[in-house]
């Protein structure tokens, strides 16, 4: 019985090492949730967050997935300038954003999902706090850009 118990109320997470450190990334921490690691880079004069999913440790197929980000994140943010204004033209109701939409900058990277290494969330911030600006990411390409305030 004490077994069970112990069982049932033992965090699965409890041996899980609370940070680990990566050749490229440097230092990733479990988060407090321990549910994703959480890392920071500086890139091109700027410090971009990476959130890597993975139990146990930083996913593998997530961490090379980030490596491809980080060893080109030049040509990615010249993506994003084009999405970003690709957007204000194409996408109607974000036309009244367009200012604020050109302000935005690269926050982080999130890549949560193992079983889908390919896709990231890609978080801006912008000139108003309380809006989290975002995207998605699969297969080089951007897509769905809005907000939530």
């Amino acid at each position: 019985m004490i077994r069970l118990l112990r069982k049932l109320f033992t965090d699965p997470t409890a041996d899980w090492p609370r940070s680990v450190h990566d050749p490229v990334l440097g230092e990733l921490r479990l988060s407090e949730d321990a549910t994703w690691w959480e890392g920071k880079v500086t890139l091109n004069g700027k410090e971009v967050e990476f959130n890597i999913g993975g139990e146990g440790k930083p996913d593998e197929r997530l961490i090379a997935h980030t490596y491809e980000f980080v060893a080109n994140m030049t040509e990615f943010e010249a993506m994003l300038a084009d999405f970003l204004e690709r957007e204000i033209r194409d996408e109607r109701h974000l036309n009244l954003y367009a200012d604020e939409i050109r302000q935005l900058e690269l926050k982080g990277i999130h890549q949560l999902w193992p079983n889908n290494p390919h896709y990231a969330e890609i978080i801006f911030k912008g000139p108003d706090e309380y809006k989290i600006w975002g995207c998605g990411y699969a297969d080089r390409k951007l897509f769905n850009l809005g907000f939530d305030d």
